[in-house]
């Protein structure tokens, strides 16, 4: 059985344009909230959803209602946790008055606030998520309006428990895709923050931004044969997919790319429009194969069977193809090339223009994930990106799987 959960964050409300926080409390949502429930509604147009659930809170109820009408009910698992006397203060006051309380919040250790464990808040909304699945149809397709702490605890337990404070929190309206197949939870998409106004923002001073990019569609991607480091040519759709993506005119001031022709063929759309070098960088590249590139999966399941059973139905790491690279060293490589990348642009965005496979190893070493994990994560589609913050705290994945351009 088939299922497909939307999560969304509500609108920004006034208290969210004041920095405050809300918890249990209630707050209208803003001008600009309500610009963002207009371009949700727009964006989920066509979409059919079998059933929309919402926290009881106004704010959640408000959002719901711009982007679905009135068809929805309300479940009390998915509200925001009350945060007490935290309530209405800026972080900065809670920061001043609360300072041990509040830095082990942003070290994401289990905090009580108020009447609630933060572990309690991820039991209760896992605890909706089950029952949303084992009562839904073949097929389903639920709509999930909540809160940003609620969904970031939600999310750290559904996902498996990724590396504390790896994961950024949902902005207001941002969608998160997940699919349940045989009780399998696959996330398609986290933050997707496509229908905003701009869809990448610019990362703090303190910060830096790396947009990763996955190529555009290939011939190969289409017969399905495993590339690899094998050149690639983009088909007649990749050419169109690369060409959009660069007419978005990302705000990023470096453009790299994997030098593997696909990879090199996508980036020049995006550094064209920007007047930029394209910066080709070999760790970024695609996991070598071996023997297998160019092969399609069913014949290197008849040519190559121990391998191919122990990679894919029993998670050993070995090396693709027998002469290839295994998930770990690929792992590495591309974390090692991005890191080093990132400290030279401090308070700046940068792409990084690479492949299906590379990209999702580097994303899983970040929240901490080894290769049995890598189905918790969908591929990004391509000329997809997903967004990764280095932070002072750590690095986070701050969206996985936008395609703005697409749509």
């Amino acid at each position: 059985m088939s299922v497909e959960i939307v999560l969304v964050r509500h609108a920004e409300t006034e208290g969210n344009a004041a920095g405050l926080w809300q918890g249990k409390a209630n707050s209208d949502l803003s001008s600009m909230g309500l610009d963002q429930v207009t371009r949700l509604r727009k964006w989920f147009a066509g979409e059919r959803f079998d059933r929309v659930v919402v926290s009881p809170l106004g704010r959640t109820q408000e959002t719901a209602r711009g982007v679905v009408g009135d068809n929805f009910e309300t479940d009390e698992r998915w509200r925001e946790p009350s945060v007490g006397e935290w309530e209405g203060l800026s972080h900065k006051e809670i920061a001043d008055r609360f300072p041990e309380k509040y830095g082990a919040l942003l070290g994401r250790e289990d905090v009580l606030l108020d009447d609630e464990w933060l572990s309690d808040v991820a039991v209760r909304t896992n605890e909706a998520f089950t029952d949303l699945v084992n009562t839904a149809s073949d097929g389903d397709r639920i709509l999930v309006v909540s809160h940003g702490l609620a969904l970031m605890m939600f999310t750290s337990r559904a996902m498996g428990n990724p590396r504390s404070g790896s994961i950024h929190l949902q902005t207001n309206t941002g969608v998160t895709r997940i699919r349940v197949d045989n009780k399998k939870v696959e996330f398609v998409s986290y933050n997707d923050t496509s229908h905003l106004d701009p869809v990448v923002r610019r990362p703090r001073p303190d910060e830096t931004q790396i947009i990763l990019v996955r190529h555009g569609e290939t011939v190969s991607n289409l017969t399905g044969e495993w590339e690899g480091q094998q050149e690639g040519l983009l088909s007649p759709r990749g050419h169109d997919q690369a060409r959009l993506l660069g007419d978005m005119g990302l705000p990023v001031g470096a453009v790299y790319t994997s030098p593997l022709k696909r990879a090199r063929d996508t980036g020049s759309q995006i550094a064209g429009r920007l007047a930029q070098d394209l910066i080709p960088i070999r760790d970024v590249q695609e996991m070598h194969f071996g023997e297998w590139e160019g092969m399609l999966p069913i014949d290197i399941a008849k040519q190559f069977p121990d391998d191919w059973a122990a990679i894919r139905d029993l998670d050993e790491d070995r090396p693709r193809g027998r002469t290839g690279e295994t998930f770990s060293i690929v792992q590495k490589r591309v974390t090692t090339a991005i890191d080093s990348l990132a400290s030279r642009h401090t308070g700046d965005t940068v792409a990084v223009v690479s492949h299906g496979g590379a990209s999702r190893a580097f994303v899983l070493g970040i929240l901490g994930f080894d290769y049995p994990d890598r189905r918790r994560l969908s591929i990004l589609g391509n000329t997809a990106f997903a967004r990764v913050l280095y932070t002072p705290r750590g690095t986070q994945l701050a969206s996985w799987n936008s395609a703005p351009h697409l749509r």
